[in-house]
């Protein structure tokens, strides 16, 4: 996760603070199924690390983000062992701040994979994510914002 932001409101008077994010880092599995052809569904979950702003008003140290998401993805084979995929994926966040900022999260990519074998491939990818974090305590709602830009390098097995 590369040329993030990281956006936070630090009481309820203060206006939403707006920052440049260190790099990111993490990891995802994701299991789908062709419902139609071409068509996958499927769910991904995703575990990002040094969520924290590169210039910050209070220190916090970094957090890390866990995102659970649906994956709706659309492959097209341009040659017999090549796809490119275009992917929305829509889920819920949690950043495990000292608040435990939750809510929506968004992200929308493309890519290709080559197959390998008949089971294995390997694929590349790059998107963009929003999320729209918020801690309440009942009273009082404070919001949490990350955005990054993903970059994926993976690989996958196929259960025919």
């Amino acid at each position: 996760m590369g040329l993030g932001k990281y956006e936070y409101r630090p009481d309820t008077a203060s206006p939403l603070v707006s920052s440049d994010a260190y790099f990111a880092y993490g990891g995802a599995a994701s299991v789908g199924y062709e419902v139609l052809p071409h068509l996958l569904l499927g769910v991904a979950l995703q575990a990002i690390y040094n969520v924290e702003e590169k210039s910050p008003q209070v220190w916090t140290g970094a957090v890390h983000e866990y995102d659970v998401m649906a994956r709706v993805a659309y492959i097209y084979p341009v040659v017999e062992n090549i796809d490119v995929y275009a992917e929305v994926l829509p889920g819920y966040s949690l950043i495990s701040n000292t608040a435990g900022s939750a809510g929506l999260v968004v992200a929308f990519g493309a890519g290709f994979a080559m197959d390998l074998t008949d089971r294995f491939f390997v694929n590349v990818g790059g998107g963009y994510q929003m999320g729209f974090q918020k801690w309440s305590n009942g009273a009082t709602s404070l919001e949490t914002r990350t955005r990054y830009v993903r970059m994926a390098l993976g690989g996958g097995v196929k259960f025919f």
